[in-house]
């Protein structure tokens, strides 16, 4: 290679370089995008340049009613339980506004209260007495054996 021929490739390179370049970004319906190489020898897939998501959200959420788009749950239930509502609507679905710790005392204080009444209803029902009492009422083994048979049955 002569002096000569390197300056011609140099000159080559440099036009080259200067050249208005081809531009890869293409369009569809969606918006525009360029290939992008997946790694494969021939992997090719559509990288959208225009943020097209985004924008039909938005232009669906004002068209379409709140249930899409809907506060999260835990937002919607403190608002509901400051409001002093007992049940909220939250996707379609209703929701109590009682924690799980106040159900849990509520069926504890429930069931106290049933028996409670039960109690009050029948104040004449027979209380069994306890093994213990009926043990040391009797005087003897065979009499304690024999009290213990007659509970039974």
């Amino acid at each position: 290679m002569s002096y000569r021929n390197i300056a011609d490739r140099k000159k080559w390179r440099h036009a080259k370089s200067n050249q208005a370049k081809k531009s890869n970004v293409l369009r569809d319906e969606k918006g525009t995008f360029e290939w992008e190489r997946t790694g494969t020898r021939h992997g090719k897939k559509k990288k959208y340049l225009t943020n097209f998501s985004d924008t039909l959200a938005k232009a669906k959420k004002s068209t379409t009613s709140d249930k899409a788009y809907a506060l999260p749950f835990g937002e919607t239930f403190r608002a509901a339980k400051k409001a002093g509502k007992g049940q909220f609507r939250w996707k379609g679905k209703q929701y109590t506004t009682q924690t799980k710790a106040e159900l849990e005392t509520g069926v504890a204080e429930k069931e106290k209260f049933d028996r409670e009444a039960k109690r009050l209803k029948n104040p004449q029902a027979k209380r069994k007495k306890s093994w213990l009492k009926t043990f040391g009422e009797s005087k003897t083994l065979k009499e304690f054996a024999k009290k213990m048979k007659a509970r039974k049955s």
